[in-house]
């Protein structure tokens, strides 16, 4: 998941960059910018959604995403016991209904915080959507000004 900022933001917190120098650049930003949450999952056949959550994330939204959203994609795609559902600690997606309604729906198939499987920290082989797809979507989204 992440916010799309309508100020025109970036958040580049997991973009690495590489430079024979250090700039120091820095960018004030506000903080509460009005945003756009989206949710999209990334499996060997492709990208899932987007999906664009209406207000915040809350364990509940979360749930009901997953339900009417993911899993009948997920059930529509063959050999569906080979798929592992992977998420971060973010609080929506540690929620006690998100675990429950994931240990029913992907018993020992499912990895996060107190999953099934443990989460390892941080680790950017495991959470492309975070270390590459975020920034490049909103790179492109945001090539061209946006006036308010």
């Amino acid at each position: 998941m992440t916010i799309f900022k309508l100020n025109g933001h970036v958040d580049r917190h997991n973009s690495v960059y590489w430079a024979t120098h250090n700039p120091n650049v820095i960018f004030e930003q506000t903080m509460q910018a009005e945003g756009l949450i989206v949710w999209a999952g990334i499996w060997s056949q492709g990208v899932i959604g987007p999906y664009f959550f209406e207000n915040m994330v809350t364990g509940q939204s979360n749930v009901k995403m997953l339900n009417d959203y993911f899993y009948p994609f997920f059930c529509g795609v063959s050999d569906n016991e080979c798929f592992f559902f992977m998420h971060d600690g973010a609080p929506a997606h540690y929620a006690s209904n998100v675990r429950d309604w994931l240990a029913e729906k992907f018993p020992a198939r499912w990895i996060g915080r107190r999953g099934a499987l443990d989460s390892p920290d941080r680790a950017p082989n495991l959470t492309l959507a975070d270390y590459f797809l975020w920034g490049y979507l909103k790179d492109i989204v945001f090539k061209r000004s946006i006036e308010p």
